[in-house]
């Protein structure tokens, strides 16, 4: 079974992979694409290194 994530911040409307982070990622990053939790996790690194 897989496991879903009730806090997905995927804002893309209808998403087919909204809640499964592998799903995702394995659909985004092969193009170069970051998935929404990659970018959000981006920014509060970012923001933790200033």
């Amino acid at each position: 079974m897989t496991q879903t994530n009730p806090n997905c911040p995927c804002t893309w409307p209808g998403c087919e992979n909204h809640g499964n982070c592998k799903a995702c990622q394995a659909n985004h990053n092969p193009y170069g694409e970051k998935t929404a939790c990659q970018r959000l996790a981006g920014k509060k690194s970012a923001a933790n290194g200033k």
